[in-house]
């Protein structure tokens, strides 16, 4: 199986939703929200997409100043292509892409802390969040 990794900063908003509904992302996410939706990919600073043969199969998507942190916002796979290396090829591009000044960090599902590790990010009890209010 051939899959081409890309930038892809006009990602469809069905595309993306659908990727994610498939993939039984967070049901928090603001699927049903489309202008929400249209809203932080439009804002994101980095989208990577992930395809075989025109299918999206994955996306990364990343907010960074390019000089010191990237935040790994989103990486979605389709579960039939998991564990095949394209998350992990997901997170390199976002990287490559911010720059090598920058660390990656992301904030994982309870389920996405092996997946993290096994690839070689390290773990952080550190942080503290203000929750949306809406």
């Amino acid at each position: 199986m051939s899959v081409d990794y890309r930038s892809e900063p006009d990602l469809s908003v069905e595309e993306f939703t659908a990727l994610l509904d498939a993939s039984g992302f967070d049901d928090s996410y603001p699927l049903g929200d489309i202008a929400r939706v249209q809203r932080l990919l439009r804002h994101s600073d980095i989208l990577i997409a992930a395809r075989s043969e025109r299918l999206l199969i994955g996306v990364a998507r990343a907010i960074t100043d390019y000089g010191h942190c990237c935040f790994l916002a989103d990486l979605v796979v389709m579960p039939a292509f998991r564990r095949q290396g394209i998350g992990r090829h997901l997170i390199d591009e976002v990287h490559r892409t911010a720059g090598s000044e920058t660390s990656v960090v992301t904030i994982a599902g309870p389920d996405a802390g092996d997946f993290y590790s096994r690839i070689g990010m390290e773990p952080r009890t550190k942080g503290w969040i203000k929750k949306r209010t809406h």
